[in-house]
């Protein structure tokens, strides 16, 4: 917040960034803040032609919950639409199978915010993975008990058919989603291994950040100070 106040209200300090970062680029546009967009933007203006590229999807915008704003795309677009602003929309797609594609595609079309309703644009994925066609199947189970079981059934019938343990995937939204089923997987001989991402707060990076954090909140703490004061980014 100090980096945005001091382009808007020192001059000088706005024109010694521009003449330093004469080329901006931004990965992950749609999950940048308000904030961050303010700076880019504070950067940017008054230059006649300015040389900024962003990348971002706006379908791919998913951390509202951390400060994260989707209109920032549409914005820039708004904003850099007089300005020579050129669109380059990547299509192929070497991830998925165009059944995949087409199927999530149908339920994101929903979404009343959106670059190709704001802009017109067609941003339908083509599949280029290569990856054999199957079918989406939609199971409604009346309970988790008929849930679990009913898929349970379908890994055991694919891996009678050739199908390999270590192709067979199942994704789930919470941690704690999987524990019923990995209990009917013991019980019925099914291999499995869980891996989940991990907690940044437990990188030793972040742990130094931390305990440096928690020392400047209590410089009595004399078990912290000696640790801290040895850290390697002094």
């Amino acid at each position: 917040m100090m980096v945005r106040d001091q382009i808007v209200s020192n001059a000088h300090f706005a024109t010694l960034l521009r003449e330093q970062y004469q080329y901006i680029m931004v990965d992950e546009f749609q999950d940048t803040n308000s904030l961050q967009a303010s700076i880019v933007d504070g950067i940017m203006d008054g230059q006649e032609q300015p040389n900024i590229l962003v990348v971002g999807d706006d379908e791919q915008s998913i951390y509202r919950f951390q400060g994260a704003v989707m209109e920032n795309v549409l914005n820039f677009c708004d904003k850099y639409r007089v300005q020579d602003l050129k669109i380059i929309t990547l299509i192929e797609n070497y991830r998925s199978t165009q059944t995949i594609l087409d199927s999530s595609r149908a339920v994101i079309r929903e979404n009343t915010q959106s670059l190709e309703r704001a802009l017109e644009l067609d941003k339908s994925l083509q599949a280029r993975a290569g990856i054999t066609e199957e079918p989406i199947f939609l199971i409604k189970a009346p309970d988790p008990a008929i849930e679990i079981a009913t898929l349970i059934h379908d890994i055991k019938a694919k891996h009678a058919a050739g199908i390999p343990w270590s192709e067979i995937a199942i994704i789930y939204r919470k941690n704690a989603n999987p524990v019923h089923l990995i209990e009917v997987m013991r019980r019925e001989g099914v291999p499995f291994h869980k891996q989940k991402g991990e907690n940044l707060l437990h990188h030793p990076e972040a742990q130094k950040l931390m305990k440096t954090l928690m020392l400047i909140g209590n410089m009595h703490r004399n078990d912290l100070f000696w640790e801290v004061i040895l850290f390697d980014f002094w």
